[in-house]
């Protein structure tokens, strides 16, 4: 399975696709996300996540979808203050060493 979706992006690769491109640009951000998402996830309140956690019900599309939900406003946020931080050269020294 994996090797067919590694395969169907390297062959898409050159297609002007949307996905492929957000795909992209979240592969060029890894290192923002990787720094900041911790802190992002710490201080967001995510009390719905409990209530599914703690129910005796388990649907793998549940867990996708929720999963989902929860990872991709977190991977932006910290893709948006990454590149706020960027700016400034002390703190891209301070926090990414570049």
């Amino acid at each position: 399975m994996i090797v067919l979706i590694v395969s169907l992006l390297y062959r898409n690769e050159s297609c002007n696709n949307v996905f492929l491109r957000q795909i992209q640009h979240l592969g060029f951000s890894s290192l923002d996300i990787y720094v900041i998402h911790g802190i992002v996830f710490a201080m967001s309140n995510i009390c719905f996540l409990r209530l599914f956690l703690d129910s005796q019900y388990y649907s793998v599309l549940g867990e996708i979808t929720i999963g989902l939900i929860i990872t991709l406003p977190i991977a932006y946020i910290s893709m948006w203050i990454g590149k706020m931080l960027r700016e400034n050269r002390l703190l891209q020294k301070l926090i990414f060493n570049k």
